[in-house]
Parts: C-alpha cells; structure tokens; sequence
C-alpha cells in the first residue's frame, strides 16, 4: 500500500475520531472539550499512537470504546488540562464584548490586546474565590459581557434603580476601598414576575444575567482612543430605530395604561369575554373588547374610552348562578389581584427597561 493512501486512511480515522469526540462533548454539555477539538488541540499522532491499545476497542474489538478514551486518557492528558485551565480561552466570550464609556460618556464596545486580557484575568483570579469563579465559568448565557469603569462613578450608575441598597452599598464600598472587579446581578433589581418582559440587556434564557465590571480606577489597562470602537453607520441607524420606538411608547403611555396577564390555564373563555377565577367562589370578568390575548397571556388595555367594564362575580357552583358584585377598574383590579397571577403594568416595564 501507498503512503499516499496511508496518509489519506489516517486523516479519514482522525476525522472520525474528532466526530465521535465531539459528539461526545455535546450530549455530556462540554462546552470547553468541545472548544478544545473544534480548536484542532488534539493531534492526529496522538490519537492514532494513544487509540493503538486494546483497551479502547468494544464489540469483539471491532469498534472503538470512545466514552473510554475520553475518560480514562483525554480529559486527563497535559493537553487537555492546559487548554482546560487557560482562563484567557474560558473567559473568551466576555472579553470580546468589552464595553465601557467613551469620552462623551456614551457606552460603547471595547476591544482589548491580549496583555489588556491578561490584565482583567488578573483581576477576575483576585476577586472571586474558585467556588464563585467556576459558576462564572460554567454559566456563560449568565455572563456574556464585562464592563470596564474608570472610576467610582461611573460604576455606580451601572446600577438599575430599584437595585437592592443594602447589596449595592456593599458592592460600591468593595470597588472603591478594595480595588475589586465586582458583580452587578440584575435578580437583585427585578422580580420574576417581570423577567418576561424584560429586554435582553437584562434576562437571557429565562434567567437574569450578571453583568462583571472590571476595576480600572487607575487605568491599569493603559485605554487610549484605539481601544474605543465607535458606532458604525448600521449600531447608529438601529439607534435611531430604538430611540423612535421608545418615543412612541412614551406617547402611548400619556393616552393609555395596559397590564398584562399571563394565565394559569384555569380560566374560562367565551365569546363574549374571559373569566379570572380569584377565589373559590368569586371570579373577574373582562369583556372581549377590553383585552388581547397571545398564548398564555392577554393584555388588558384602558384607553378611558371604551363603555365595557371589568367587573367582580360570586358563583354558586351548585346553583349554577352567578351574582354580580361590583365593577372594578383597572388599578383596583391591578392591587387587589397582583398576587393571584403574573401580571405588571406597561408604565412599570418602561420604566425598568429605562434604567
């Protein structure tokens, strides 16, 4: 046989062998053996020299016992362990997006060289114990970017203003007096009742994010206008786009107030409108005309025009009546009911959404 066709049978095999890997690294949720076969780390001498051994082969020696070698060589080789433990690589997502405040005190992305990197890993290891760190590490739709303050101001205004004071004032003290990178977690400034509605600078995947804010009171990074990316043609176009939109909301929200529901699946829907169990025996009752529903929510919507009202009933189940209370309006509705379902006001969303 040829060297030629050698060659080309152990490219196949290595090709193979990655596959299986990488595979492997998949459903076992391994982001970093993944990173570290799509990165071409493991070598095509290694896996041909270290899969000549019996020991790896399965079904009377014609397959390849690959959970084995992962297992029992790969994850444990000197390879693996450096590409494992370089922080630079397990950190790569936040420090590609890198923001902070330009000089006309907007925000804007940052790009970092790699001894700049080097830096906020310095700090990251300093900062955080292994217990936090590994979270950090193996929770990236959490963490997906970190923000470099230049001083103790503009960290503060990173905060949303419902933020917890007690957990803020704490973070605040450590970035000034320690010299610390810190953590700004967005579950402390909202409630899951309006993690829904929350824009994505706030929540991914059904979960708040955690923005880290690098300490650079005494510029340790060395930033010059070369680290600042500004805005392309495209960024300042959806800015305006975002600005129109919140323009329009803002309008809105002068000529109407909504609230929105999202349903336990235990109401009753007619043509004519919806019933709300609030209790054993009472219920609410919103006419079609007041509310618009999507999947497992609806809107109720007040534009102080319409005639229709909500209103409050007591049902006898055994009689199969039903006897009228009393009308409710929408902020009556909104304080007396806010525990029974998820619901928030438009004006509190924008309001939070403008932190």
């Amino acid at each position: 046989m040829s060297g030629q066709i050698l060659k080309f049978k152990d490219a196949y095999f290595y090709s193979y062998i990655k596959s299986l890997i990488k595979e492997y690294a998949i459903n076992h949720d391994d982001r970093i053996l993944k990173k570290y076969v799509d990165s071409d780390s493991l070598k095509i001498d290694e896996i041909l020299s270290e899969l000549d051994n019996e020991k790896y082969l399965s079904n009377n020696k014609l397959e390849i016992d690959i959970v084995k070698f992962v297992e029992d060589y790969l994850i444990k080789s000197k390879s693996y362990t450096n590409f494992k433990d370089n922080k630079v690589f397990i950190l790569d997502n936040l420090l590609k997006n890198a923001k902070g405040y330009n000089e006309k005190g907007e925000i804007v992305d940052i790009k970092l060289n790699l001894k700049q990197k080097e830096i906020v890993i310095k700090q990251y290891n300093e900062s955080f114990d292994e217990e936090v760190k590994h979270y950090i590490e193996n929770n990236n739709d959490e963490f997906e970017e970190i923000f470099i303050a230049n001083n103790n101001m503009q960290f503060e205004k990173l905060f949303p203003k419902t933020y917890e004071e007690t957990f803020k004032d704490q973070a605040i003290s450590r970035f000034r007096n320690d010299g610390v990178m810190e953590a700004i977690r967005y579950g402390l400034a909202f409630s899951d009742e309006l993690k829904s509605a929350m824009s994505r600078k706030y929540v991914n995947n059904n979960k708040f994010k955690t923005l880290l804010v690098f300490n650079n009171n005494k510029n340790i990074l060395g930033l010059t206008k070369e680290n600042f990316i500004e805005e392309t043609k495209e960024q300042e176009i959806e800015k305006t786009k975002e600005e129109k939109t919140i323009e329009k909301q803002k309008i809105k929200e002068k000529n109407q107030t909504s609230i929105f529901i999202t349903l336990s699946g235990n109401e009753k829907e007619t043509y004519k409108g919806i019933y709300l169990p609030i209790s054993d025996e009472n219920v609410i009752y919103i006419p079609k005309q007041l509310y618009k529903k999507n999947n497992d929510r609806i809107e109720i919507l007040d534009n102080k025009r319409n005639v229709a009202t909500i209103s409050e009933y007591k049902i006898d189940n055994e009689e199969h009546k039903k006897t009228w209370i009393a009308k409710i309006g929408i902020d009556e509705f909104y304080h007396k009911y806010y525990k029974l379902y998820e619901i928030q006001k438009e004006k509190e969303v924008m309001a939070y959404a403008g932190n």
